[in-house]
């Protein structure tokens, strides 16, 4: 005779058995099914950081870390929360709340994605055109939108029901250049995006001031009731069970006598409901901030952009932004210490052969980049590791932040800058549930023959709810989101239209 012993008290079982049976009875008809997973609870929302220039691989795991098998391409992965510490991971990211965000498997890497088609400045952020073919900006002549373009103008984003008051794409750009591009009609034109806190005398951007006025102007007299609470988990009982309810009551697998049990059990959640009900369901409210002052110091106002930001994002006022750290050379970041005659862009590059150019390269590197993931650290995810209202998540983990680099990896010897193999982004949060989150994933490949970037653009494009249909080359007869016009033989081109479902869970 075998003797099972539970080891969980009464009192545990109940409540667990309890919580259980509240929101479903006992369907014997579904006993031996397999549970599906649930749908994220909220609007997806997507916040893009990017950094110019390449990583440097001394700074980065090697791709040989990962060797857990991955789909069917040849990738591998491996948990980040199996290593030590974030700082493990790379000496940039030794803000502590990347290590709190890598124990929550919410911090996530992809690497050995390819340019397959050289350019120069801008491979790898927001765009994917044919002139540098697989996720770049808009260096060069091109015709085709941006990726916020296609998700500010996605009816699936944004339905035709979305209000007015709601600022579809939020551009913060440092560098004062053109890097947002939309097509109107058969012409192209840049849009206008917020930079610096003073205003330029060419007006191709707006400043901190303006960037208040024009999201938050709806937000009146203190506080107000959120412009888009649609992502709230309401705390009527009823709401919160009723489209599991519908879902299972339509499954082919239900007998009849388990619909039955479930018109039964609604009832019963109706009289509960009753019994609880009070008073109308808590609204939650949004306070407007305080307008930024314009004190002209960017140590002061790209952490006023991210604190408004927060706001925008936590009260739904916005579902993407963008913001792009380059600054033009920021020779203010404390540390950096850059020689006479020489700016960030020089540094970066360096000389080939020249050990004082190779260790100053590191150097800026290791303090270029360490500042702004500090910064965002400080004054986005620190703020947005909070729960969102009865999700049981945190926004952070409700959204997708991605922290982009415009170039492939290199390592300090190369003194290009410009590399455009074996690209590296790292993104927080897990969109609901929707990425394979915490992982660091590999892409098979040797250089200039992976898989091409363009693919992770186009993961984030579903990630966001736009369907293929709306950025395809067949779309509206145009070309669509990075077209690929040039001959390069690589077994991966096949998947130049597919999202990279090696990161979807």
């Amino acid at each position: 005779m075998s003797i099972v012993t539970c080891k969980k008290t009464r009192r545990q079982f109940l409540v667990g058995s309890g919580g259980t049976l509240l929101a479903l009875p006992f369907l014997p008809s579904l006993f031996s099914s397999e549970a599906a997973a649930q749908t994220a609870l909220t609007n997806r929302k997507m916040m893009v950081f990017w950094l110019d220039h390449n990583p440097l691989q001394e700074f980065w795991p090697n791709r040989s870390i990962a060797t857990t098998p991955i789909g069917s391409s040849g990738a591998m992965e491996m948990m980040l929360s199996s290593m030590s510490s974030a700082t493990a991971i790379s000496p940039v990211l030794s803000h502590p709340m990347y290590d709190t965000i890598r124990k929550q498997n919410q911090l996530s890497i992809v690497r050995g994605l390819d340019v397959h088609k050289y350019g120069g400045h801008g491979l790898g952020a927001l765009g994917g055109h044919a002139e540098t073919n697989a996720g770049a900006l808009v260096q060069g002549p091109s015709n085709y939108p941006t990726m916020d373009m296609y998700i500010e103008n996605s009816p699936s984003v944004y339905p035709s029901t979305t209000p007015a008051s709601v600022t579809k794409a939020i551009r913060i750009d440092f560098s004062g250049n053109h890097q947002f591009l939309q097509k109107t009609g058969t012409l192209s034109q840049f849009t206008p995006f917020y930079g610096y806190d003073s205003i330029q005398s060419n007006s191709t951007y707006y400043t901190i001031i303006q960037m208040y006025n024009d999201v938050f102007k709806y937000l009146t007299g203190g506080t107000t009731a959120p412009i888009d609470n649609t992502n709230l988990l309401k705390t009527n009982i009823l709401n919160r069970v009723h489209e599991s309810f519908v879902s299972f009551r339509s499954n082919r697998k239900i007998s009849s006598d388990d619909v039955a049990r479930l018109d039964q059990h609604l009832g019963f959640l109706t009289d509960l409901q009753r019994g609880f009900t009070s008073g109308p369901a808590p609204i939650l409210v949004c306070t407007k901030p305080n307008a930024p002052i314009l004190n002209h110091d960017p140590t002061q106002y790209v952490g006023n952009y991210l604190d408004l930001l927060v706001v925008a994002f936590k009260c739904g006022m916005t579902k993407f932004s963008t913001m792009y750290f380059e600054a033009d050379d920021p020779a203010w970041i404390p540390g950096l210490n850059l020689p006479t005659g020489v700016g960030l862009h020089g540094a970066i590059h360096g000389t080939t052969g020249d050990a004082t150019a190779i260790a100053l390269k590191a150097r800026v590197y290791e303090v270029w980049n360490k500042y702004y993931l500090n910064v965002i650290a400080d004054r986005f995810i620190t703020p947005m590791n909070q729960l969102e209202g009865n999700t049981g998540k945190t926004y952070l983990d409700n959204m997708l932040t991605v922290v982009l680099t415009q170039m492939g990896m290199e390592t300090t010897q190369y003194t290009s800058g410009h590399s455009s193999s074996d690209m590296q982004q790292m993104m927080i949060g897990s969109m609901g549930g929707a990425l394979r989150a915490g992982r660091y994933t590999s892409m098979p490949g040797p250089d200039y023959s992976r898989i091409p970037y363009n693919t992770f653009m186009i993961t984030l494009l579903q990630l966001m709810g736009v369907p293929q249909s709306e950025y395809s080359p067949y779309a509206s007869g145009q070309r669509g989101f990075g077209y690929y016009d040039t001959s390069i033989s690589t077994p991966y081109t096949s998947r130049f239209y597919s999202p990279l479902t090696e990161l979807l869970a």
